[in-house]
Formats: structure tokens, sequence, C-alpha cells
């Protein structure tokens, strides 16, 4: 019993070592002529988070995708803080196509 335990043990050891061999020989790919094509637009609802944008516009800016194909649209649901003014400051001298646009409120609750 306990030599066959050991067996499958070991075989199983030298399958997931082979594995693990096999995975690390395997070249990364890199496209070099590949150019994106497809356009898309992010909508961000947002509500007094001007502590919180700081962080959602850097990862934003930092896209490794052409800015002339994506666009941010920026819903403002009655912030009472300057988050617009923190989209308009980190986004402004950017190629990122961005809009802000205002919630009208037609009851006191939110999003």
């Amino acid at each position: 019993m306990i030599i066959a335990l050991l067996v499958i043990t070991s075989i199983y050891v030298i399958l997931i070592l082979s594995f693990v061999i096999g995975f690390d020989r395997v070249k990364e790919f890199k496209s070099t002529n590949h150019q994106p094509n497809t356009t898309f637009s992010v909508l961000i609802p947002f509500r007094n988070e001007e502590e919180n944008l700081p962080n959602l516009l850097s990862s934003i800016i930092k896209l490794q995708y052409p800015k002339e194909q994506f666009e941010c649209i920026f819903v403002n649901d009655a912030s009472k803080d300057r988050s617009s003014d923190t989209i308009d400051d980190a986004l402004t001298g950017t190629n990122i196509q961005y809009q802000i646009i205002n919630n009208p409120r037609k009851n006191q609750k939110g999003k």
C-alpha cells in the first residue's frame, strides 16, 4: 500500500515538474504589427468621489491603447465636492476623449 502511494506521488511530482519546465520554455508572444481597431466607451458614474478619482484617472491615463480609440463618459450624480474639477484637471492636456454629464435628479435617491 505504501509503495503504491509512493509511486503515485512520484508520478504526480514528475508530471508537475514537466509542466513547470514546459511552461518556462514557451516564449512570450508579442504582436508587432497589430493595430487595434475596436473603439469603446467607458461609463463611470460618480458621486462625491474626489478622494478616489485620482487613482482611477491615473490608471486610465496609463492605458496602453490608442487614445483616439476610446472615450470616457463620467456621469455626475449630484456631487457636492470637487469631483468634476478633479477629472478636468487630470485629463486636460491628455489625448483622452472624455465628457462629464450631470445626472438630473428627479428625487432624493441616488443612482
